[in-house]
């Protein structure tokens, strides 16, 4: 998947065999932390709308074998691959620190380093786009975009 939210199971945190109560446990707990009286990012009311969207399709199961059937099998590949080749473009982007990583970005970073090659990886989390760059092996950098990548895409 090169974006987080093109996959509903990973966007809620879940495996693509959960049952219907795990996947509703899941997103009622994303729900009560981005609510819009909860959580003041401007993102919040989007992704909560796009959460409730999700819990739509995937405990209608109905819904959810429509949706599966969508998903092609080169969607489970990692894209934690390290990236060597193409120039890597830093600007726009600000170096973050591991506290500051959400724990999607922390669990892309161990799938990353588990390759154990230096090299870079570009993915996206809820609301940014992130680069984990190796330089060396053992020396890893954290990048965050700047700007939101999430508001106007999932917009329902």
């Amino acid at each position: 998947m090169e974006n987080l939210a093109d996959d509903h199971y990973e966007f809620i945190g879940v495996k693509r065999d959960a049952s219907t109560d795990d996947i509703k446990k899941a997103c009622n707990k994303l729900l009560m932390k981005y609510h819009p009286d909860v959580c003041k990012e401007d993102f919040a009311s989007g992704i909560t709308t796009h959460i409730n969207k999700i819990k739509q399709i995937l405990t209608d199961s109905n819904e959810r074998a429509v949706y599966d059937s969508t998903l092609f099998p080169t969607s489970q590949k990692s894209t934690s691959k390290p990236k060597t080749k193409e120039p890597l473009d830093l600007s726009g982007y600000i170096q973050v620190k591991w506290k500051d990583l959400s724990p999607f970005a922390k669990k892309q970073y161990k799938k990353f380093k588990a390759t154990g090659e230096p090299g870079y990886t570009v993915f996206s989390g809820m609301a940014y786009k992130y680069i984990i760059l190796c330089t060396k092996p053992g020396n890893y950098e954290f990048y965050r975009k700047r700007e939101l990548v999430y508001d106007s895409k999932y917009s329902y």
